[in-house]
């Protein structure tokens, strides 16, 4: 059985190693190459799901593209985006459901009138 080798990132920078094992590498997800090592690699990076994953950073937007670049946000605007992205920072670093912000608006009115 192949296991993986520190070669296989320098030949494929996109390659890691997997933390499901040795006989595994990891790319987006991992793939086992225990049956042709280099070989499976080599397959992989010749798929289609390979090709769309390495798409996505060019069809993804900057964030800083949905917000007001220009001088006339106050800074009322300022503190209210800031908790905004604070909640949301919350909401994903707890693994909470994205239905809490539909319940907690109504808690966040009665808190902060």
């Amino acid at each position: 059985m192949q296991v993986f080798k520190e070669e296989y990132c320098v030949t494929y920078p996109c390659m890691q190693k997997s933390k499901r094992g040795e006989h595994f590498t990891r790319c987006g997800s991992d793939f086992s190459i225990s049956a042709s090592g280099l070989y499976d690699i080599q397959r992989h990076i010749a798929g289609k799901k390979h090709a769309l994953m390495a798409d996505i950073p060019n069809t993804n937007h900057s964030v800083r593209s949905y917000f007001q670049s220009d001088s006339s946000t106050t800074s009322f605007e300022h503190q209210v985006i800031s908790a905004e992205l604070l909640w949301s920072r919350f909401v994903v670093e707890h693994n909470l459901p994205i239905a809490t912000s539909d319940h907690a608006t109504k808690l966040f009115k009665v808190m902060f009138p």
